[in-house]
């Protein structure tokens, strides 16, 4: 230990006094040590004649009324790495939720075609039987035939693609999953270590 790691334990173990206090303490050390230094001793005799910072902090506090904390260094909040850790956790969970969000939109959008697909044929059908209705103006019936004809096109070109939408809505969630928890699958296979 050298002079000024035993003068900053001893400052941390004196924290509880004023800090004029604090420096009366250590200029007294401060001359004492020069007095000694002057005599010929070495450092390390020195401090050892001084003794443990702490024993003379409970020394000194004992002489002005004061008891020494048990830990009298401050504990620190947290271990190194640990605020990395935590932002690390952060953003994983992060990239999860976003992950499964695109799972949701990548679905909501099938859902969204196949209901829009199959209302084209339910539209298709009505127009259809409207136009036979009694009492319609001929103009009417062409617009009910127009929109026929585009709801039967519309359908013609989502229906049969159906499968096709929803096989690459599959794939693509089933990449996400394995993004999110591949390694823990290779990991039961042993292929992870």
């Amino acid at each position: 230990m050298t002079k000024h790691e035993w003068e900053t334990e001893l400052k941390k173990c004196l924290r509880q006094l004023p800090k004029d206090e604090q420096n009366k303490v250590l200029a007294y050390y401060h001359e004492l040590y020069a007095d000694q230094s002057e005599a010929g001793k070495s450092e390390k005799q020195i401090l050892n004649e001084f003794g443990n910072p702490a024993d003379a902090a409970e020394k000194i506090m004992s002489d002005y009324g004061c008891t020494l904390p048990t830990n009298p260094l401050p504990r620190k909040a947290s271990t190194p790495g640990s605020f990395a850790t935590t932002i690390f956790i952060m953003e994983v969970i992060i990239f999860i939720w976003v992950l499964l969000a695109a799972v949701v939109v990548i679905w909501s959008i099938v859902a969204t075609i196949l209901t829009v697909g199959y209302a084209m044929i339910a539209a298709s059908i009505i127009s259809l039987f409207a136009q036979f209705s009694g009492g319609i103006a001929i103009g009417v019936r062409l617009v009910y035939a127009a929109v026929t004809l585009v709801s039967f096109a519309l359908a013609g070109v989502v229906v049969p693609h159906t499968i096709k939408i929803c096989q690459g809505a599959i794939k693509a969630t089933s990449l996400i999953w394995k993004l999110l928890f591949g390694w823990y699958f290779k990991k039961q296979k042993g292929e992870l270590k």
